[in-house]
């Protein structure tokens, strides 16, 4: 065999196993794509009552529609399907341009939307905040749901709609497109519950656009994630619907310090800053059943307790700083007693609830120099900040249960960069108990 036909089979070799390199990739990463974005598509590991399976046995090519009589309507209650809808809806307000993109070819011809109209028609979309408060599924064909929400969204004017939406799911594609409120509201599906039926013309694939694709990874699925939504919702519900707010809180909670609604409002509304910009930096979560708990910790120092089973319903309470506790007194040392007591008085002050904390001045600081609550109101406008954070300087020990604490006080709103120093003295009694001298400025 001659050197140059030699080469030339060589060359067809390489050719023909590069051919077959080729396809084998491909061919992988099609299978991969297949069951990673399948139907159920998220490992997401939470509970197996949430808990989405990979179905690799329902190839694409079998993707036949559901028969409209077999239509129904049900509950989405796991945390995957919320998240992806949030995802979707926050990629619709994101502008104009996303929002007329993402509309669906069905919702564009029923509504009679074009480019020209549609900016008259959605002019006030700019990344809204909003709450989801309902949310529904119905299977149109194994590649296709649509998700049916009910939620609240945030307007220019400071206030909040009630507004609904269809979702439509292409999970083939990884893609997604939006029936609007225009839409429900025009075929009646406003008020659509479980075992309702939705028909939706429209099951043909949703090819990619700029902004019409959803990203699995980055769907929440973290059980802290759950509580920090949850509480964002809170604060929503604290702006925008107090009474939902005030009905949300724990039973035990709410009839102990707010047997009635004006007590919270009035409490909102001392307290309305810190309260709706406050930040979670702590999540912990456990589950008893069904039935998530989260302790959270927040930038402003308080600790909330959030229970929940799905993310569109809670009951919340914050931390009762009054609540004596024996058993937590009998495992503490005095220097952490003290400390504790400490940041109880911050808790109250933070929360203007000067008169606890009045009520634990001895009785020679009263006298001398706080007559009455008034006085110590005064007292505390000039020697606090709006919202503080302490931290003990010094910590010195008087006596068996007399602690001496001095405290730098900072704003933990910012709005200033300055701090204060404070002497406070804490006295130890019995059935944890405490009382508080402060140093007054003559």
């Amino acid at each position: 065999m001659k050197l140059k036909d030699l080469k030339k089979i060589i060359i067809y070799c390489i050719i023909i196993l590069f051919l077959i390199i080729s396809f084998i990739i491909y061919f992988v990463i099609k299978k991969t794509k297949n069951n990673n974005l399948n139907k159920d598509k998220t490992t997401e590991n939470i509970s197996s009552e949430e808990n989405k399976i990979i179905d690799s046995s329902l190839p694409w090519e079998e993707d036949e529609a559901i028969p409209k009589e077999n239509l129904v309507v049900k509950k989405a209650e796991d945390r995957f399907s919320y998240f992806l809808v949030k995802q979707c809806l926050e990629k619709y307000y994101e502008s104009s341009e996303s929002a007329f993109s993402l509309l669906d070819e069905e919702a564009k011809e029923v509504l009679q939307i074009n480019e020209n109209n549609f900016r008259e028609i959605y002019g006030k979309i700019n990344s809204p905040k909003f709450c989801i408060d309902k949310l529904y599924v119905e299977e149109l064909k194994p590649s296709k749901d649509i998700y049916i929400l009910h939620y609240r969204v945030e307007d220019d004017n400071n206030s909040c709609t009630d507004s609904r939406a269809i979702i439509k799911i292409d999970y083939k594609n990884v893609t997604f497109s939006i029936y609007p409120y225009e839409f429900v509201r025009k075929k009646e599906y406003s008020n659509i519950d479980e075992k309702s039926k939705v028909i939706i013309n429209n099951l043909n694939d949703i090819e990619i656009n700029q902004y019409n694709d959803f990203n699995i990874d980055k769907i929440s699925k973290t059980d802290e994630n759950m509580g920090i939504e949850l509480f964002i919702r809170y604060q929503f519900d604290l702006k925008y619907d107090i009474e939902k707010a005030y009905r949300s809180l724990s039973e035990t909670y709410r009839d102990k310090y707010f047997a009635k609604l004006e007590q919270f409002q009035q409490f909102v509304n001392d307290n309305n800053n810190y309260m709706l910009n406050d930040i979670v930096i702590q999540c912990k979560s456990n589950k008893d059943k069904d039935v998530f708990n989260f302790k959270i910790e927040t930038s402003n120092g308080k600790e909330y307790t959030i229970n929940s089973k799905v993310l569109t319903e809670y009951t919340i309470s914050l931390k009762d700083y009054k609540e004596k506790n024996i058993s937590t007194v009998k495992s503490q040392t005095s220097s952490m007693r003290a400390n504790r007591y400490l940041e109880n008085i911050r808790l109250a002050i933070n929360s203007k609830d000067y008169g606890y904390v009045y009520e634990k001045l001895g009785t020679t600081v009263k006298n001398n120099y706080f007559k009455n609550l008034l006085d110590f109101e005064e007292y505390v406008h000039k020697s606090f900040f709006e919202h503080n954070s302490f931290e003990i300087i010094e910590n010195t020990k008087l006596s068996e249960n007399v602690y001496q604490l001095k405290i730098k006080i900072t704003d933990t709103t910012k709005i200033t960069a300055a701090f204060k120093i404070n002497l406070f003295t804490i006295t130890l009694l019995d059935y944890d108990d405490f009382s508080l001298g402060v140093k007054v400025k003559e």
